[in-house]
């Protein structure tokens, strides 16, 4: 395959960067070989038959090409589409990327346009307007107007009422399900949890077939269950029902945390005429945002059979790497990319793909960016589809990094979090760890009445007493949260047995630009002033 029919994509600059580079240094390495058997493995196993001279060749080749190769970040290779059918895509082929359609001039000048025709008297909807203005601000509204001005949002794809989704029901009454296992296997004794998992439950049940309204009427009810903790459930819980209970309590403190939707859709239904005004201000502006790249180059493809025809023929290799961390538009434009030429799908669920054409490297355990709209079930919905048309799946499991004693570990924990879990080993060859590196896992059981956390901060206190008393140096030892709150609990337990603990958040107040002048203006204070020095005069 030419380097320049290749595409190869990463989630971020610095990853497409290093991917690109370590592509070039494996063609270097290839075209500088003098002898068969100095080649890489890997490489013979790729062209066990073909003459070194003419491996050579090919490598050469491929370096002259390599910066015509489409190595980039998805977002870069996205407007590169863009610019190559501007009139298609209807952008202007000078385009300007912004980062937030909220602080484009064009837009804030199209929503004082907007709200002046909307309030103005006699307007259509001038009293939705007022009667929403009485519930929100108009600054609140500008921010959500400005979001689905962005691209982030389908807008043909919004519901015009708050109705309850299939997969929203059936979300509802399997987490009914589970709230209500929890509870049978809830002793009588702990009464606060057995209610807490049985109203949850019965509101679950009634909002599934009742909708949002019936969800809204058993606010008092998920409030309870979102007031629950590990806790209040029976200390010898096994670790899958643990989970499972965090699982309904995520649930239930998600629900509790909905805004009052009714609004939020009579909002999106005032605001969706000035989405469209603002995105079509943009475009003839030539400007275009960052989620705006992804969902023009995914609607050029969609959109333009022929278009598509034509840049399926022009590129034969799709590498994605990082797949977990991409969001289902993304997902989508690179399945419409590598469909068999003059398929002409509708959508991505109907995708023919070419054989062989689509490589995707993902870990669904790795997703880290769902706050960015990355979607685990996006990414499992096109390794099935991939599935379904033959494509090959290969689980590395040999780690190349960690030592055995850190990856039994992992793997403890691995299969019971994860279902199914490929097992990890350390690759063969490994040097013994110098370090004699390992994880240990320490395990606290509060009493009725005491405080986890607190209970949890002195053991971990303990514990490090005693891994100093052992011979490790205080500056050698961290301890870690996920989230701030915990911190000054722990901190505390530590100095209680003695031992100075820092927190980093309270250093960085002292890296504050003003807390820094003070410090050395005090400092300099603190100087005796020096006796004032003679001129010096050169000697004669």
């Amino acid at each position: 395959i030419p380097a320049d029919a290749l595409v190869a994509l990463a989630f971020g600059e610095q990853a497409a960067t290093e991917l690109k580079e370590r592509l070039r240094a494996k063609l270097e390495e290839i075209a500088r070989t003098t002898a068969r058997d100095a080649l890489d493995p890997e490489v013979v196993a790729l062209a066990p038959n073909e003459p070194l001279d003419a491996l050579r060749t090919r490598a050469s080749a491929a370096l002259e090409a390599l910066d015509r190769a489409h190595v980039s970040t998805i977002h870069a290779f996205a407007s590169t589409l863009l610019r190559l059918h501007p009139a298609e895509a209807g952008v202007d082929p000078g385009f300007e990327v912004v980062e937030d359609a909220g602080e484009a001039e064009a837009v804030r000048d199209e929503w004082s346009r907007f709200v002046a025709e909307e309030l103005g008297e006699g307007a259509s909807r001038r009293d939705a307007w007022l009667a929403m203005l009485a519930r929100v601000r108009l600054r609140d509204l500008y921010e959500l107007g400005a979001a689905l001005a962005g691209y982030d949002t389908d807008l043909s794809a919004l519901p015009t009422a708050p109705a309850i989704s299939a997969a929203s029901a059936r979300w509802l009454s399997e987490t009914a399900a589970a709230a209500e296992a929890l509870h049978d296997e809830t002793r009588e004794s702990l009464k606060k949890a057995r209610a807490g998992l049985s109203g949850f439950a019965r509101a679950l049940r009634d909002a599934a077939p009742g909708g949002r309204a019936a969800l809204a009427a058993r606010r008092e009810e998920i409030d309870a269950a979102a007031g629950l903790a590990r806790s209040n459930m029976p200390k010898d819980l096994s670790v899958d029902r643990l989970l499972a209970f965090d699982a309904v309590l995520d649930a239930a403190k998600n629900l509790r945390n909905l805004a009052d939707e009714e609004t939020i859709f009579a909002a999106v239904d005032l605001l969706r005429p000035f989405a469209l005004r603002a995105r079509a201000r943009l475009r003839r502006e030539g400007k275009v945002t960052y989620a705006g790249l992804l969902a023009l180059a995914r609607d050029l493809l969609r959109d333009h059979p022929e278009v598509r025809r034509r840049l399926n023929a022009r590129f034969r290799a799709i590498l994605l790497d990082e797949a977990q961390d991409v969001d289902p538009i993304q997902l989508e434009l690179i399945l419409l990319l590598a469909e068999r030429p003059g398929a002409g799908a509708k959508s991505w669920r109907d995708v023919e793909l070419e054989a062989g054409k689509l490589f995707v490297v993902g870990d669904p355990k790795q997703s880290i960016y769902l706050f960015r709209g990355a979607d685990v079930r996006a990414f499992r919905s096109v390794l099935e589809l991939m599935g379904k048309q033959g494509a090959e799946t290969l689980t590395p499991t040999t780690s190349m990094r960690s030592a055995q004693t850190v990856l039994d570990a992992v793997n403890a924990v691995g299969t019971v979090v994860f279902t199914p879990y490929p097992a990890l080993a350390e690759r063969p060859g490994r040097a013994a760890p110098l370090t004699g590196a390992a994880a240990e896992v320490l395990t606290v059981e509060p009493e009725d009445g005491e405080d986890a956390q607190a209970v949890e901060a002195a053991a971990v206190a303990a514990r490090v007493k005693a891994l100093i008393a052992g011979g490790l140096e205080p500056a050698e030892i961290a301890v870690l949260f996920r989230k701030r709150g915990p911190m000054a609990v722990f901190a505390a337990a530590l100095r209680a047995v003695g031992l100075e603990a820092s927190i980093e958040q309270e250093r960085r107040f002292f890296l504050r630009q003003e807390v820094m002048d003070l410090i050395n203006s005090a400092a300099l204070a603190a100087v005796p002033p020096r006796p004032p020095r003679r001129p010096w005069h050169k000697a004669r």
